[in-house]
């Protein structure tokens, strides 16, 4: 149920308060290649809207979509896909990306703590928040995040949002001079069905960067695709090699 996220604000937010969500998954941690969060960010009536139509698209048998359960050599999964993929820019939901190659910059970081907080995930959220506050949130407005569930990466994701909303740099901010991120969260994948579209634009933008003429890119196309806007992006080698010379980490002299 959406109203369970949208009920949720804080106690001093504005009652005008607009909060823009967005829904998150991972994919590629486990690797040196690639990491991407991705979800989908819109206003509670369009993701109220989505809700319905994305069920219906999935058929009275199947409730969720996991990606790593369809069968590949089917051609009913490649009907579902190409059904459910222009779902969310039908609902008016715009498609959040951050992403970066681990490879990239690995070789900057010193030491095993250090790696530790500088992962590809944490990297990603940062690009993820930063771009959003920077370029996407009207400044009326603030936005919350909830990221799902993991356990191992809750930390990372933790640590790298507190240093935005450290961060006293003006455009974080709106004309109140309250930061953009009004809240961020965690969700277990399996409490709603709203992961269930991040599942499918990270699974694809993983076959795109990885095989992008194998039948699991072509199939999982159409979310990436669609007419919805995108907002981030994979970041490049030389921004994320700059952006972590800069970055402080455990064991680093910078401030």
């Amino acid at each position: 149920m959406v109203k369970v996220f949208f009920g949720n604000l804080e106690d001093d937010s504005p009652k005008r308060l607009i909060v823009i969500r967005a829904y998150l998954d991972e994919t590629g941690q486990h690797e040196r290649d690639f990491v991407f969060i991705a979800g989908h960010i819109g206003y509670e009536n369009q993701w109220e809207r989505f809700v319905p139509a994305w069920n219906a698209a999935l058929g009275s048998q199947r409730k969720r979509l996991h990606m790593h359960d369809l069968r590949w050599s089917s051609d009913s999964t490649k009907k579902l896909l190409a059904s459910l993929g222009p779902i969310p820019a039908e609902c008016g939901l715009k498609r959040l990306i951050g992403g970066v190659r681990i490879a990239d910059y690995e070789d900057l970081i010193p030491g095993p703590k250090a790696k530790r907080t500088l992962t590809g995930y944490a990297c990603a959220v940062l690009s993820i928040g930063v771009t959003l506050m920077i370029n996407s949130i009207p400044e009326s407005e603030r936005y919350e995040l909830i990221f799902e569930q993991q356990d191992r990466y809750s930390m990372q994701a933790h640590i790298a949002m507190q240093t935005l909303a450290q961060n006293p740099n003006p455009l974080y901010r709106n004309k109140k001079g309250q930061l953009k991120i009004a809240k961020w969260s965690y969700a277990p994948s399996e409490s709603t069905m709203l992961f269930d579209q991040a599942d499918y634009l990270c699974y694809a933008l993983a076959q795109k960067h990885k095989a992008p003429q194998s039948k699991k890119a072509l199939w999982t196309a159409p979310i990436l695709e669609s007419s919805a806007d995108t907002i981030g992006r994979i970041m490049t080698k030389e921004e994320i090699r700059e952006a972590v010379m800069h970055e402080p980490y455990p064991g680093s002299n910078r401030i």
